[in-house]
């Protein structure tokens, strides 16, 4: 990938510093962790399972940054949360939704929900991005 964005950016990666590489490669690592935990859970759970999981970490994102920060969610957040979570059942209960198990824990550690809360406090990947 790096190969990718040297052609596309050369001039923007040559300017990135030493502690904003070492952020990036931080954050490369805990995707990395995140995508091999997320395949192993898919191999040994249901893919509808893996999907409702998956689909959650709409939710789980704010909830936990609401747990960090120490700030309440909205209820409007709430009650949209509640639905959702219902939704995504009521969608998959007639696809061959089973009980949770242990394995459905590797899909829930598979949650992109701390690689999201790190990118938005690791203050070297901050104020860098920027679209064309």
């Amino acid at each position: 990938m790096l190969p990718v964005l040297a052609v596309a950016d050369g001039r923007g990666l040559r300017a990135l510093s030493a502690a904003q590489w070492r952020g990036a490669g931080l954050l490369g690592l805990v995707l990395s962790g995140i995508f091999s935990v997320e395949t192993y859970g898919v191999v040994h759970t249901s893919a509808t399972n893996a999907g409702l999981v998956i689909s959650l970490t709409m939710i789980f994102t704010p909830l936990a940054e609401a747990a960090v920060t120490r700030v309440r969610p909205s209820r409007a957040f709430l009650g949209a949360a509640g639905l959702s979570v219902a939704g995504v059942a009521l969608l998959t209960r007639g696809g061959g939704f089973t009980s949770p198990s242990a394995r459905d824990l590797l899909m829930l550690v598979a949650a992109r929900t701390v690689h999201v809360l790190l990118m938005a406090r690791m203050k070297t990947v901050r104020g860098r991005t920027r679209c064309r």
